[in-house]
């Protein structure tokens, strides 16, 4: 891992959005960062992205931290800077291994988009990302993987239509990507650009995403599914949208779940009427 220090100065200055140089080799060791924007105009958004040397390096990343926002009030979402005032920021760039096929445990997709949980329980993703669903802060499309935030505890990754569902290690669930039916079950209609936990739990064992509804597993048995409703996709009975978790009848013998575009399908020892869940052969 090699560190490096850019001084950002929030003044009148033209802004540099600059365009990542990874492409891919075999063992091509990283030994610098170039192309660093050296300031930018305060109050604009910059997109910090550099150049990696040599170009043919491979399995690397650049995270990028406020050190020192001194008097600019630089923060980072992602990587694209944000600074309110004139004045001088340090920020570090820290160019750390990335995504390489066998450290790779778990794979999924969306539209467009992949998700790749390594083994050390770092997340990371790659694609479209118009509605943040890669979950790196921002609304840019990766053409290659970029770590997920810094947490290293995540278990399992689904891809929703343009949105990501996961648990972690504790068995809390989290979310993030387009929201406008409620398929992220925070309890709004808001789309997120980072993972966002949804409610308290930690007993979520497993999940799976329809187009725009979500299902999931608890310990104890207990089904539970959120989002667009329309074909009665979740099986509460009603066709009304849910951007919370509701529970799916009172069985709590529940062992498989999955999700189509507008249905879901489980699996159990049971069986029910109407708009809930009915026994099928699985």
């Amino acid at each position: 891992m090699k560190k490096r220090s850019s001084h950002i100065t929030a003044a009148l200055a033209a802004a540099l959005t600059l365009t990542t140089g990874l492409t891919h080799a075999q063992f091509v060791s990283v030994t610098d960062i170039t192309d660093v924007p050296s300031s930018t105009i305060a109050g604009v958004p910059l997109s910090l992205t550099g150049t990696v040397i040599p170009t043919t390096a491979t399995h690397k990343a650049i995270t990028w931290s406020v050190k020192n926002a001194g008097t600019t009030g630089a923060t980072l979402s992602g990587n694209t800077l944000n600074t309110t005032s004139a004045g001088t920021a340090t920020l570090t760039a820290t160019i750390s291994n990335g995504l390489s096929l066998d450290s790779v445990t778990a794979i999924a997709g969306g539209w467009g988009y992949t998700i790749a949980l390594k083994q050390d329980g770092s997340l990371w993703a790659w694609g479209y990302n118009y509605y943040g669903q890669l979950g790196d802060g921002t609304t840019i499309d990766r053409t290659v993987p970029v770590p997920i935030g810094t947490d290293t505890d995540w278990a399992v990754i689904a891809g929703g239509w343009h949105y990501t569902v996961a648990l972690k290690q504790d068995g809390s669930l989290w979310a993030w990507g387009q929201n406008t039916a409620g398929q992220l079950g925070d309890g709004t209609t808001t789309d997120r650009t980072v993972p966002v936990r949804i409610g308290t739990g930690n007993d979520w064992v497993a999940i799976a995403t329809g187009s725009s509804h979500t299902v999931a597993l608890r310990q104890d048995g207990s089904l539970w599914a959120w989002g667009a409703n329309w074909n009665g996709q979740i099986g509460d009975g009603t066709t009304e949208q849910r951007n919370a978790p509701v529970r799916i009848g009172t069985d709590a013998d529940w062992v498989a779940i999955a999700a189509g575009g507008v249905h879901l399908r489980q699996s159990h020892r049971g069986a029910q009427t109407g708009r809930q869940p009915v026994g099928v052969g699985v």
